[in-house]
């Protein structure tokens, strides 16, 4: 499925109560989300800029290290 989306402050997506990490210079910004049964990819102008494996279990906080280096 593909979404529209908005990165919180912390630099964040919310899918089915996890958060997932998008580069810290894109929060606050809107983004597409494409989802699929074992990732979802995020991006920004049809440019990939974050993928995570979904995660079945819930209320987690999936961040990669280089997300907030900018910071």
């Amino acid at each position: 499925m593909v979404w529209q989306v908005r990165a919180s402050r912390q630099f964040r997506i919310t899918l089915e109560t996890n958060r997932y990490s998008v580069p810290a210079h894109y929060a606050g910004q809107a983004l597409t989300l494409k989802t699929y049964p074992d990732r979802l990819c995020i991006s920004r102008d049809n440019q990939l800029i974050a993928r995570h494996a979904r995660r079945d279990d819930r209320f987690n906080d999936c961040e990669d290290p280089d997300h907030p280096k900018p910071l």
